[in-house]
């Protein structure tokens, strides 16, 4: 009998739930259709630029002599009489025969007691050899 009246409950609230309306109405969107390939634009993308190289700079005591020695110039001076003093003004270290020196310009100095003062300046290229031979002249 239980069963009967749940049965019965169960019609009823079918019957009356289906009746009603909703009180809002119920509006359907439509979904874009899409367009034709024909009609439709295609954007090209940008072109793709490739970037800079990035270029680590390694610092200078880090140099490979073979690196620093690319820019330098070797610098032989040959004075007569043989015993000259010979300076580089423009630089620290003393004057060695073939010593290698970044490319540029160097004031020599050559000297000797009882010889005028030679002074010249000079352009060292980088790779290259430099000789400048000097007589100097007696007082």
């Amino acid at each position: 009998m239980i069963s009967n009246i749940r049965n019965l409950l169960l019609l009823f609230l079918i019957i009356a739930l289906g009746g009603c309306q909703a009180s809002t109405p119920v509006v359907k969107t439509a979904q874009p259709q899409p367009q034709p390939a024909a009609t439709q634009k295609v954007t090209p993308a940008p072109p793709v630029v490739p970037a800079e190289p990035v270029v680590a700079v390694a610092p200078r005591a880090a140099a490979k002599p073979a690196a620093v020695t690319a820019t330098r110039g070797e610098l032989y001076v040959l004075p007569t009489p043989a015993e000259a003093r010979i300076r580089v003004m423009n630089i620290v270290p003393k004057f060695v025969q073939g010593m290698k020196l970044p490319a540029g310009r160097y004031s020599i100095e050559v000297t000797a007691p009882g010889y005028q003062k030679y002074l010249q300046w000079i352009t060292l290229e980088a790779d290259k050899m430099k000789r400048l031979k000097v007589d100097l002249k007696p007082q």
